[in-house]
Parts: C-alpha cells; structure tokens; sequence
C-alpha cells in the first residue's frame, strides 16, 4: 500500500533485476509500485495505474498509530497517497516469465478486475490466486468510494474454473495456493470448494434477492452495504438490495 519501504526489503533479498508482476490495480496492491522500474499488468488496467489515489481514512488511521506513539492526535492529518506509475510493459493470457530457474504462466482471470491476474508455477505445484481465491470473506461488490469498478461474480465463477482445468492439466500435482489476502498457503482442494460454494451462492442469489443477512461495515452505519450468504463455512458479500441501499 505504499506504507513501508518495500524496495529496500527487496534489496536485502536480492541484487537481481526486479520485474513488478500487479495481480490488478487496485490500491492496497500497486502503492510500492513507484519505487521500481519494470512494472507489468494486463493491459485492461495499465492506465489505472497512472492515477494517484487519495485515501482520507487510511491516512487518519496511520496517524493515530503514529501519534499514540509520538504525542497528541493531529486534528487534520493527510490523506494518505499511493503514488501514480507507469507499466513497461503489459501480460496477456498465456505469457510465460521465465525466472531461469522458475518458469511463470500468466493467467487473465477477469471478475475481481477486469484485468486480475494468477501465475501458475506448473513445475513447482504452485498457484498465485491475487484476490479471486482466498480463504476469507468473498466481497462481490466494488468499493466505489475508493474508485473500484463493480465486480462480476460469474466472472469470478468461470476464473476459478479455468485455474483449477489449468492445475488439473498440469504435469504435477499442485501442491498450494498463494493468495494475496488472508491465510496463506492454502490446500489445494481449497479451489473446488470455493468454485462449489460460489455457484450455489450465486444460485442462490438469482431465485431470491433477498437470500441471507444484511451486512454493516459498522456498528454505526445506518444502512447495510451488503448481503452475506454462507455456503459450506465460505462467506459471499452480494450488493444489498435497492431497498436496504436506499430505505
């Protein structure tokens, strides 16, 4: 997110050349990005990431940490900022990055993003799943005040598809998923369960609106900003209904 320092911990890790892979553009995956030369992303959101992002809530909260620690709380502090960057070049479906000893296939796995991306390391059983796999709550709606486009849920249903027809063609068997939230790693049967839970969740969804709880950010919101249905212990955040989203 742009907090820390993440090219100097690179630094003390390697002195090779860095390729910045982004999974997608949203904010709390691309704040370090200024700090490297040779980013890469699907071209869907190459230009996301030349727009600076504004975040006021962040910047209060990494206040209150500082200033519990140094003094008074600041009456007005700064938004935090993610800073603007450029990709160098941009990953389609199917690209490999050879590490030399490590070889990586691009996966364009739209539904998180339009232009989300998951790396398969075949030979190592390894799968990079970003935000379309995670052992956590499955948000199915974009944060417009953070400038997010709304998310598909099918889209997400037929990416989780492809990964797991692209593992089970694989030449080893996967041995765990890397997600970029959350526990991690994770079993690999993992995979079809979540792609089990979200179509019945979706099924679900489509007969009846109204298909489970009410969802608060907040004790304090006065409205839900979604609804949360809980197939087989996974939980599905769908957009509220028009009725709890206006009164």
């Amino acid at each position: 997110m742009g907090i820390g320092d993440i090219a100097a911990e690179v630094q003390r890790l390697t002195s090779l050349e860095i390729v910045v892979v982004n999974s997608h553009s949203h904010w709390d995956h691309i704040g370090g990005n200024a700090d490297f030369r040779d980013i890469r992303i699907h071209a869907a959101e190459a230009p996301e990431l030349e727009k600076s992002v504004s975040l006021p809530e962040l910047g209060r909260a990494l206040a209150e940490l500082r200033d519990g620690r140094l003094g008074p709380a600041s009456a007005s502090p700064p938004p935090h900022r993610v800073r603007s960057s450029q990709a160098r070049a941009t990953l389609a479906d199917g690209d490999v990055l050879d590490l030399g000893d490590r070889a990586l296939r691009v996966l364009h796995v739209p539904g998180h993003s339009p232009g989300s991306l998951a790396l398969y390391d075949e030979e190592g059983g390894l799968l990079f799943t970003a935000d379309t796999v995670y052992d956590g709550t499955i948000w199915l709606l974009g944060d417009e005040a953070a400038g997010e486009a709304a998310i598909d849920a099918l889209l997400i249903l037929n990416s989780i598809s492809k990964m797991r027809a692209a593992v089970e063609r694989g030449c080893r068997p996967l041995a765990g998923l890397l997600p970029g939230h959350e526990r991690t790693p994770l079993d690999p049967a993992f995979l079809p369960r979540l792609e089990q839970a979200l179509r019945l969740a979706l099924d679900m969804a489509s007969r009846d609106p109204s298909a489970g709880e009410p969802w608060f950010l907040s004790d304090d919101d006065p409205r839900p900003v979604a609804r949360k249905l809980t197939v087989d212990g996974l939980d599905f955040l769908f957009p509220p209904e028009p009725r709890d989203r206006h009164g």
